[in-house]
């Protein structure tokens, strides 16, 4: 085993066997609540595109990376654009509850990631990312990302119910999970936060898969890996687009059962009129999606501290999007988590499928068909920009799929 150690804040990266099971902490009742959200791209005939770890809504500079002294180049923790990520953790957060009355305890906490890294957290965990190594004089290796890849975070010694504190930040993805009316928790180094915090990336594919014919959204099953557990069920699909204005249309389903001949679950339509979207049903739609947060299992201020998180880079990014609940068996497939003590844990998962549309394939062609002169560059640059956050992802698939080095003398455009 190989150890790498950052001065103040253990941070272990290792190819190693998974840690065995923790031991309880005490007697006293606790209540978990855990949310966060998978998020994928997929193109028209529902196959995930990689790379799509770059563009991301930052974190707070105090928030730990996976590899330490490569922030600036990073997305999600990992270096810019591999092509492995097919798969982003984002924001999941547990909130611990003690008993009224009960004493102050300790819980040890292990969540891990089946195919991924957990690539950012807070407070300080220890992590095991196989394939992850730091070499001599510092410089770090970043091997494959699997399927096969399981990496994992601990927190040892957690002090439940202590005084509240936390680290000063304004940013609304950091300040949002705050307002809630969990207890403060203080991790072994002395970090003390309302929650722990982590991310991550993975090379897994959605539980749905979403295949385009013109204006019909077909959702399907995806084709199980070994061990996998069959998703037959899903509690609520909300489809959606979103202009960069503020406004939205979106259509919802709820109880949505797979085909066992087709496999399908649904046809939804993406042939939103430009009547549909509108300030108010962005309204409508938070409202919806709060009421089964909280029918899921979240406390109210939990559902909207869950919302409030996505107001820049989900409801005022421009975009198609299907987001759903996971079913929580997958989620505990894929991202195992063990907490001592015993507590009543309740886990609620988004899903989230940046879906690939006719306008933006026909950017991407006009991006790689036009010469880029002073004449085209305007309409480049607004091509650009309705690739959305997953620009980079996307310039890169296409890049692939026509032929390699084609924009070796093309200049990227400015988003700016």
């Amino acid at each position: 085993m190989k150890f790498f150690i950052k001065m103040g804040a253990s941070v272990l990266l290792a190819a190693a066997t998974l840690p065995g099971a923790m031991a309880a902490a005490g007697p006293a009742t606790l209540v978990v609540h855990e949310w966060g959200t998978f998020t994928s791209c997929e193109e028209a005939n529902g196959h995930a595109l990689g790379g799509i770890n770059t563009d991301d809504e930052p974190v707070p500079p105090f928030v730990h990376d996976l590899v330490p002294g490569l922030i600036n180049a990073l997305g999600k923790g990992i270096p810019a654009g591999k092509p492995s990520v097919t798969m982003r953790l984002e924001t999941p957060v547990l909130y611990f509850y003690p008993s009224p009355g009960a004493p102050k305890q300790l819980v040890n906490v292990l969540v891990r990631f089946r195919g991924g890294w957990l690539s950012q957290y807070y407070p300080d965990a220890v992590a095991v990312a196989p394939g992850v190594s730091v070499g001599k004089n510092g410089v770090v290796h970043i091997g494959p990302l699997t399927a096969s890849t399981v990496g994992s975070l601990r927190w040892t010694g957690v002090r439940v119910g202590v005084a509240p504190g936390g680290p000063k930040t304004l940013d609304n993805v950091w300040t949002a999970p705050r307002k809630v009316k969990a207890a403060y928790v203080e991790a072994g180094d002395g970090e003390v936060e309302r929650f722990l915090f982590y991310r991550g990336v993975g090379h897994v594919r959605a539980p749905l898969r979403v295949v385009r014919h013109g204006s019909e959204l077909a959702i399907h099953m995806q084709r199980l890996a070994p061990g996998e557990p069959a998703v037959t069920t899903v509690d609520q699909i909300w489809l959606t687009e979103f202009r960069s204005d503020g406004r939205c249309a979106f259509t919802t389903l709820e109880n949505v059962h797979a085909s066992a001949r087709t496999g399908v679950f649904a046809i939804m339509r993406d042939n939103f009129s430009k009547a549909d979207f509108s300030r108010a049903k962005l309204a409508a739609l938070k409202r919806s999606m709060h009421h089964r947060l909280v029918s899921e299992g979240l406390f109210s201020d939990e559902a909207t501290a869950m919302l409030n998180t996505w107001q820049q880079s989900y409801f005022k990014s421009g975009g198609e999007r299907l987001f759903f609940i996971v079913p929580p068996a997958w989620t505990n497939y894929y991202l195992p988590l063990r907490i001592s003590s015993h507590p009543a844990v309740t886990r609620v998962m988004m899903g989230r499928i940046e879906l690939v549309t006719p306008r933006q394939s026909a950017a991407l062609k006009n991006l790689f068909s036009t010469r880029w002169n002073q004449l085209h560059m305007k309409k480049a640059i607004g091509d650009y920009r309705s690739l959305g956050r997953f620009a980079y992802a996307l310039i890169a698939w296409e890049q692939r799929r026509v032929h390699h080095g084609i924009m070796v003398d093309a200049p990227a455009p400015s988003a700016k």
